[in-house]
């Protein structure tokens, strides 16, 4: 099998790493050999890198719009599986067919305290999480009723596969950003003293220009890239 020349997925960028650093011959490197143990830590260090990326900038490309959620007539319900938090601009609406209002988020004990004291019904006006996935709501509802999230996605468990889940980062930063990113702490293990400042300076002008050109915020917020030190633009709900 020859040799991705593009980070496209896991696998890609675990051989081009054993491939072109470790300078292990192309034929021996497949998952079930002599190498799995190398596999296996670069599988873990592509997870650390991949997991550092997405948690440094509010990335539009995690978020995921406008997913069904049932709310119960207890007023509870569960969030996706992806579900990781809001980020800066999510949130839960009503079914915007009916109505775009959105909910207001309120600590869990605000939330907890209406439910137990007050006695409201309707539409939900405020919402808390509860847990890892339980949206809690109040007023609650008369009947079941569907509202609408707005979140980031987690950053799954990788895989030496293909696409292996790197397929969350788009897919001009997979060679750019974390294939450098692995590359230079494996540098850094093996003790290439003399390419380290060369490496480190790639890796950082590339996250730079990554946070420069790609978009950050839900999608109805931003509909231009976002350049450092640029004020908010776009409108949205």
């Amino acid at each position: 099998m020859a040799l991705n020349p593009l980070t496209q997925a896991t696998v890609d960028l675990i051989d081009k790493v054993m491939v072109f650093h470790h300078q292990i011959p192309e034929a021996r490197i497949a998952a079930g050999g002599a190498y799995d143990n190398l596999r296996s830590r670069l599988l873990s260090v592509a997870q650390r890198k991949l997991t550092e990326i997405i948690n440094e900038s509010d990335w539009t490309f995690r978020y995921v719009s406008h997913e069904a959620v049932t709310i119960d007539t207890t007023g509870l319900g569960t969030l996706p599986a992806a579900w990781s938090n809001e980020g800066q601009q999510g949130g839960v609406w009503l079914d915007p067919a009916v109505n775009a209002r959105r909910l207001h988020w309120h600590r869990l004990g605000d939330v907890t305290s209406r439910r137990e004291t007050g006695t409201d019904a309707g539409e939900p006006e405020i919402y808390s999480v509860r847990g890892l996935r339980e949206i809690i709501t109040w007023p609650l509802p008369p009947v079941s009723m569907t509202v609408y999230v707005q979140y980031q996605a987690s950053v799954g468990a990788l895989t030496d596969a293909s696409p292996g889940g790197i397929d969350v980062l788009p897919e001009q930063w997979r060679d750019s950003v974390l294939y450098e990113m692995v590359l230079l702490e494996e540098m850094e293990k093996k003790g290439n003293q003399p390419s380290l400042p060369y490496q480190l300076q790639m890796v950082s002008k590339n996250r730079f220009m990554m946070l420069c050109q790609e978009r950050q915020g839900k999608p109805e917020v931003q509909m231009m890239p976002r350049y450092a030190g640029s004020a908010d633009v776009g409108g949205g709900y």
